[in-house]
């Protein structure tokens, strides 16, 4: 794929240490569950509601830090920003460490859920700044294979869905007698040599390394020769692409995101064996998160945005059309369409996304696009979810649902129109739409 041997090692490092950092963030945010299992009211722990708390006000917090998130990106470099983003994450474990709360551990009595609350809600929050690093790093190192680099540096997410929360649950359960310390232990001297890596050993951009993208002998074609200053907001609101990708694509995140984070509500509501017997399927769903986070990447640099936003789309009708259409204790042909459009969507989200904004904006200003899209995206991917849950639990599953579906197919209609905005790679010189 690379012609070069030194910007093949360069990335090679960068894809080994993004997919740390998107390992660590998927097993970071799974905490919740995991935890669930080992703080019990049953054992005097804290309650369902007292755990959830702070979950919530983590993935709320991650609206506005991404703002200043990618704001620092363009400002000071993705690079310095994404260390002390690892540092908060880092801090997070340590304070779930110190909060303690477990059953085998004592429970209330031995934990303080005063630092429980704003260490969870850290971690939660330095995770989703985590994942907006990791795609602007692969944006701009490569513009031909860009697809390729980062659905492979994204893989350390579906390798972590693959693995599943319940196989880390037991082994806390077994080989750590239920005391989750260690875990966490091991993750924050993980993201300490994850921030080195990043601080002595990666480059902000193959230039910095005296390298090209894609690992040409020479500066792209379709960028000009001078890197031109940002674009301000003013001027990304009147350009054709930023609308496309705000509505389509935050449309698609909706969808994707509403029907993801109910399933397991979902299935637990209709009763019987439904939550059991669709565990399985739940995991084969994970599986094919792997292979899909690569093809579309793949699929990507092959045809284009234009292509691979409304196929993502396509696939986020899947999940909540099963779940709508789920019977009371499930249904085999309904759980094989429900894992199909786990593993579409879930691989898909991370990659193309990133994709479509370098797809109408270029390298040069991927940044300065992606400090107001990225970070709108993120508001109904974590809004969406907590709405449809309501509705689950008001009993109105098949409003959530309908809604939810019109959103997707809303939003692979708007990604459609992304064919009128022409690919930077495809063109000899970078024009912005």
């Amino acid at each position: 794929m690379f012609k070069n041997r030194k910007y093949g090692a360069y990335t090679v490092f960068l894809c080994l240490t993004c997919f740390g950092y998107m390992f660590l963030a998927a097993f970071l945010e799974e905490q919740t569950d995991i935890l669930r299992r080992f703080i019990t009211p049953a054992d005097t722990g804290w309650t369902a509601g007292a755990m959830e708390l702070p979950a919530i006000a983590g993935r709320l917090l991650a609206v506005p830090m991404a703002f200043v998130c990618m704001w620092s990106f363009l400002r000071f470099g993705v690079r310095r920003t994404l260390i002390p983003c690892a540092a908060a994450a880092a801090l997070g474990c340590g304070g779930l460490i110190c909060a303690n709360g477990l059953d085998a551990c004592g429970g209330v009595a031995a934990g303080h859920y005063w630092l429980f609350c704003p260490s969870l809600a850290l971690t939660l929050c330095a995770c989703a700044m985590l994942r907006l690093a990791v795609a602007a790093l692969c944006v701009g190192w490569a513009i031909r294979c860009r697809g390729r680099v980062l659905g492979t540096a994204s893989l350390g997410g579906p390798v972590f869905a693959a693995v599943g929360a319940g196989a880390v649950a037991e082994l806390v359960a077994v080989g750590l007698g239920g005391d989750c310390r260690p875990l966490y232990l091991a993750a924050m001297v993980l993201l300490a040599l994850l921030a080195l890596s990043t601080r002595f050993l990666l480059r902000e951009r193959p230039e910095d390394a005296g390298l090209y993208p894609d690992g040409e002998g020479r500066a792209p074609a379709c960028e000009p020769e001078d890197d031109p200053p940002p674009m301000k907001v003013s001027r990304l609101l009147l350009t054709r692409g930023f609308w496309i990708i705000l509505l389509g694509g935050g449309a698609v995140a909706a969808g994707a995101a509403g029907s993801l984070g109910t399933v397991q509500m979902r299935l637990a509501l209709l009763g019987g064996e439904a939550l059991a017997d669709a565990a399985p399927w739940l995991a084969f769903g994970a599986i094919l998160t792997i292979p899909a986070c690569y093809i579309f990447g793949w699929l990507d640099d092959r045809l284009g945005s234009a292509v691979t936003m409304p196929l993502l789309g396509l696939g986020s009708l899947l999940p909540s059309a099963a779940l709508w259409a789920m019977p009371a204790g499930g249904n085999a042909a309904l759980f094989l369409l429900l894992s199909l459009g786990i593993g579409w969507t879930a691989g898909g989200l991370p990659v193309c996304l990133p994709c479509a904004v370098a797809h109408v904006y270029g390298r040069p200003q991927y940044l300065a696009a992606a400090r107001v899209l990225l970070p709108a995206l993120t508001i109904p991917a974590t809004l969406v979810p907590l709405a449809a849950a309501w509705l689950l639990d008001a009993g109105r599953a098949g409003t959530a649902y309908t809604a939810l579906l019109a959103a997707s197919a809303g939003g692979v209609l708007m990604s459609l129109l992304l064919i009128t905005v022409k690919d930077p790679r495809r063109k000899p010189q970078a024009a912005q739409q």
